[in-house]
């Protein structure tokens, strides 16, 4: 994936002024202050966001994005949600082994740890040619971290992952880039 001369604003703030990067490692953490575009460019790359001028390269079919919020659904249970993306039975079971979560709790008994965890394994089940996390491993403990970086690096499609942690980064095997907003042009 490769960003060449983006800019973006929301209103008169400036994000980011003919910003350029390439994202060639497996994965690849963004890294920086709050406020500075992490999110912003994940969704630039999604395509949820339409930048004022620059071009945005070579992004794989059908990105795959987990926002910052976990955006379950909670009429249904654990299982149900990742059957949303995945209608093999046997995948989905592995997966909640792998993350450790009983499938048939509701939405509304897991903990911010375990929704978290529900709303990654969605999207490493979702098929896609790439992976957009933004903030993967909120309300993990580092065991669980640990665990979840492992299945991220085992799915081997492009991701790029916003996070404030080197120590993430580092369990992710993850090139770094650094953001700073607007002072990228």
């Amino acid at each position: 994936m490769r960003v060449r001369d983006l800019t973006f604003s929301y209103g008169r703030k400036i994000i980011f002024d003919r910003y350029t990067q390439d994202f060639g490692a497996p994965v690849t953490c963004i890294m920086g202050p709050s406020g500075t575009g992490k999110t912003t460019l994940l969704y630039l790359l999604a395509g949820l966001y339409t930048p004022s001028s620059g071009e945005i390269l070579d992004v794989p079919a059908d990105p795959v994005i987990l926002f910052q919020e976990d955006r379950l659904l909670p009429w249904f249970n654990v299982r149900r949600n990742l059957l949303l993306v995945c209608e093999d039975q046997r995948k989905v079971e592995e997966m909640l082994r792998a993350v450790d979560i009983d499938g048939d709790l509701k939405i509304r008994e897991l903990s911010g740890g375990m929704a978290r965890r529900t709303a990654l394994a969605r999207a490493l089940l979702a098929p896609g040619g790439c992976l957009l996390l933004d903030e993967p491993f909120t309300g993990m403990d580092r065991e669980r971290m640990l665990s979840c970086a492992a299945l991220i690096r085992e799915k081997h499609v492009p991701t790029i992952v916003s996070t404030h942690s080197t120590e993430e980064a580092e369990a992710l095997g993850a090139e770094i880039v650094e953001i700073r907003g607007y002072l990228n042009g």
